[in-house]
């Protein structure tokens, strides 16, 4: 069954190398399973001798919980890649919510670990994940002596958070809408709109980079043994690789903006010399003196402006 088939070629026809360099990612992404599973499997080896042969509860160790959770997030990237590709922002961001909550849930498991506090962990005892993001974030926060800089990667991700909260809870101004309800079937989905997938290419990739950072924060932690190192350099190699594609969009959404400081000649004579778009949407000219554009000047400025969003960049 083809969901939307009209939309994703669309889609791909516009946005081929966004699609391909996330499959491409979350690709190689995916070797990490067995080294996942060699580091557990280490240190359960490893802790059942320490423990004198005596049994060992695989759900007490932080690298089972590793394994788990690293597993869950890029089994979600993967649901929120389809998503993305047919069509489905609204869907992808809420997706990505998953990503973020069992980001905190595997820095929460890391600080119950240090604290000997992992055998009363919700998510361990299998009743429930985190209760409250901002309480579990000023605990993972206060291992920033032992984990350098997971401070400011937990402030970042709290942000993040909250921005992915707004398509989960179909926050009016976050539904996939176009401007007005639809008339077509959502199953055809004949068009999309160009600033929400936009918004939604800057997110997915600033969340993918964003839990790429804290991942090697956490596994460099982990007990030393052989298999952790590739797990390290598996994700900093691919942290690399995105860094250079897209290290200057993942700084401009830093900063609030899905484009930057760019200009757009509308005639030989005007050009829009420096403006922006913010994660709203919005159109923001960025000199003292505003461009005055006659009808004819604005709707060519109207359609050079959405060939500027349909150009995947």
């Amino acid at each position: 069954m083809e969901i939307r088939k009209e939309l994703r070629e669309k889609l791909f026809h516009f946005y081929s190398d966004t699609f391909l360099n996330l499959e491409t990612s979350l690709n190689y992404l995916g070797e990490l399973d067995f080294y996942l599973w060699m580091n557990s499997s280490d240190s359960t080896f490893g802790t059942f001798l320490e423990n004198g042969n005596n049994a060992v509860s695989l759900h007490h160790l932080p690298e089972f919980n590793s394994l788990l959770l690293t597993q869950e997030i890029f089994d979600d990237f993967g649901a929120a890649l389809n998503c993305f590709t047919v069509g489905y922002f609204k869907q992808t961001q809420t997706l990505l919510r998953n990503t973020v909550e069992l980001a905190f849930q595997m820095g929460k498991t890391k600080y119950d670990f240090e604290h000997g506090n992992l055998s009363n962990s919700l998510w361990v005892n299998g009743i429930r994940g985190i209760e409250k993001i901002r309480d579990a974030s000023e605990e993972i926060s206060t291992l920033n002596d032992s984990i350098p800089e997971i401070k400011d990667k937990i402030k970042k991700l709290n942000k993040l958070y909250d921005s992915l909260c707004s398509s989960t809870h179909s926050r009016k101004d976050r539904l996939n809408i176009i401007k007005s309800p639809r008339h077509d079937s959502t199953l055809s989905g004949l068009i999309f709109e160009p600033i929400e997938l936009l918004y939604t290419k800057r997110i997915f990739i600033y969340t993918l980079c964003l839990i790429i950072e804290l991942l090697i924060s956490l596994f460099k932690v982990q007990r030393d043994n052989d298999w952790k190192l590739p797990i390290i350099k598996t994700l900093e190699d691919e942290k690399a690789r995105l860094n250079a594609l897209y290290g200057l969009q993942n700084q401009n959404y830093e900063k609030g903006f899905l484009i930057f400081r760019e200009n757009l000649k509308i005639t030989k004579e005007k050009i829009v010399e420096i403006y922006s778009v913010d994660i709203n949407g919005n159109f923001i000219e960025l000199t003292k003196k505003k461009l005055r554009l006659n009808q004819t000047e604005s709707k060519i400025f109207k359609n050079e402006f959405i060939k500027r969003i349909l150009n995947d960049q």
